[in-house]
């Protein structure tokens, strides 16, 4: 028996998620780009102050990118760290189901649980703890590092700005203050 789970779509597919992983669904938003980060990747948003990355799973599964609509949906969720899934549309929420393991399946599916009938369609059921590989798991944590880093300096920059004529004028009185500065008699 697999626990809750809820529903998603990518074009004509279905796919499901254990519901104990996700915190919400989103309507979608703008995306940044995210430089240096897995293909995988297709960005960050901001999500209440919090950084969020997010995964788009048309690129996971191998399928063809498609321009973000309106109708798309995130879904939030924590695998040990908290990520956006991107997805075409997200459906009902399932209670506890029969379900087939993917060891039963195949071998080498490495981002699936299993697989299940839903309403005559084959759902698939994904492992959300094995969406990013350890090297894309390192390359996602260096990416939002640096870009961690930059947001931090542009708010410094911006806080700056906003008192940008009184922080040149004391930085004009201190330079012309230091000692070294004022000219050769300015000891005696």
């Amino acid at each position: 028996m697999m626990d809750p789970l809820i529903l998603f779509k990518l074009a004509e597919f279905h796919f499901a998620l254990k519901l104990d992983h996700v915190e919400r669904v989103v309507h979608s938003v703008e995306i940044t780009p995210l430089p240096g980060a897995p293909r995988v990747i297709e960005g960050v948003f901001d999500l209440a102050g919090e950084i969020i990355p997010v995964i788009n799973m048309r690129r996971r599964f191998g399928m063809a990118d498609k321009r973000i609509a309106l109708t798309d949906r995130i879904i939030i969720a924590r695998p040990g760290r908290r990520v956006g899934l991107l997805v075409d549309e997200v459906g009902e929420i399932v209670p506890k189901c029969d379900f087939v393991p993917a060891a039963g399946i195949s071998s080498g599916l490495v981002y699936l649980e299993g697989a299940m009938y839903r309403e005559e369609n084959v759902v698939v059921i994904t492992c959300l703890e094995r969406f990013l590989s350890a090297e894309e798991s390192v390359d996602l944590e260096e990416s939002l590092g640096e870009c961690l880093r930059e947001y931090m300096q542009i708010s410094v920059f911006r806080q700056i700005g906003s008192h940008a004529d009184d922080v040149l004028a004391l930085a004009c009185q201190l330079h012309e203050s230091m000692p070294e500065r004022r000219g050769p008699h300015a000891l005696a």
